[in-house]
């Protein structure tokens, strides 16, 4: 079986070696824009990013000495002329950086980057939305080396899209923050103020203290539980409307790896340290049980996960899975 990537997220240094030091295969972050505190080319607040170009040198030459990758995200989700003068120092920074791959969602951003010529591979940013062949097959006519496939995509769609005749790899998202709407840049998520806040009656909170598997260390508005009144009926609840949650792929693995994916993506990067270095470390264990075709261990190693980690296990009482089997009721996904 052909080996999955694992592509985690970095905001840091100590992230990054984190990561790879826990078996990620790749790492993606972003740049803070200097004098420039709320926005970037990455889709992230500032402190989702790097500090600035000295640590993503650091982190390249860290990746590179253990054959790992670096993704500069770059994803901006449109170009104007006015961030032009912005942009091309950017690019260059990171050339010279020598990352990777440039994440990129924007025609204009391709098309610069050609401009410029630069001649490093880039991947298709979810911000694009590809959901087809024939998005691919336009895209090919470009240095496009990957395509990130939108948080939504099914497993057929995966399968699909995997499945094309132009050497584009396909990206999936497995784990992270999401909600029921089509994710992207969200400015609840994305740019609300860093904090930590405790919400005693909501069942994602009433866990110990381990917060470094599920993404619900940062609280945002869409995650609160709402007391909701009927105005007519005078009818009261309580509900988390705006449906903002925590998901996982595990269980979902080997399905994932039979669409023939290249590369599975942990959303993260405004996450601490400590999550970026578990969630890379527990899903390239279980990929590596499954490629040696380990089922048996796989399913042991699944459990005990289950088992002794009380905030995943809150997420799978609640249904929390980011893919379903269409040929099943097994699990319903709640990101339709």
């Amino acid at each position: 079986m052909k080996h999955v990537a694992i592509n985690a997220p970095a905001s840091s240094f100590e992230g990054a070696k984190r990561a790879i030091d826990a078996g990620a295969d790749e790492v993606y972050c972003g740049v803070r824009l200097k004098g420039i505190k709320h926005v970037t080319f990455n889709g992230r607040p500032s402190y989702g990013s790097l500090e600035d170009f000295v640590e993503l040198t650091k982190v390249t030459e860290y990746a590179h000495a253990r054959d790992k990758k670096v993704n500069f995200v770059f994803n901006l989700p449109f170009m104007a002329d006015i961030l032009d003068f912005l942009a091309k120092p950017h690019i260059k920074q990171a050339v010279k950086a020598d990352v990777d791959s440039f994440i990129v969602a924007d025609l204009g951003l391709i098309l610069l980057l050609e401009q410029m010529k630069v001649t490093t591979p880039i991947h298709i940013g979810s911000f694009a939305t590809v959901r087809n062949k024939e998005a691919i097959r336009f895209y090919s006519q470009f240095n496009i080396a990957r395509v990130v496939a939108p948080p939504d995509t099914t497993l057929k769609e995966l399968s699909s899209l995997a499945n094309n005749p132009y050497n584009i790899g396909i990206e999936a998202f497995i784990h992270g923050q999401g909600c029921s709407n089509v994710n992207g840049n969200c400015y609840l998520s994305h740019s609300y103020k860093k904090q930590s806040v405790e919400f005693p009656n909501d069942p994602l909170w009433k866990l110990d203290n381990d917060k470094s598997f599920v993404s619900i260390g940062v609280r945002n508005p869409c995650m609160f539980t709402f007391k909701i009144e009927d105005w007519k009926g005078n009818e009261k609840m309580s509900h988390n409307c705006l449906n903002n949650f925590p998901f996982c792929s595990l269980c979902y693995l080997p399905d994932l790896l039979s669409t023939k994916v290249s590369v599975l993506k942990i959303e993260g990067r405004c996450q601490p340290v400590e999550y970026q270095e578990r969630v890379p470390k527990e899903y390239s264990t279980l990929i590596r049980l499954l490629e040696n075709n380990d089922i048996k261990g796989y399913k042991k190693h699944l459990d005990s996960l289950k088992k002794n980690t009380p905030e995943l296990r809150e997420v799978c009482q609640l249904k929390k899975c980011f893919y379903e089997r269409e040929d099943t009721n097994e699990s319903v996904s709640t990101v339709y």
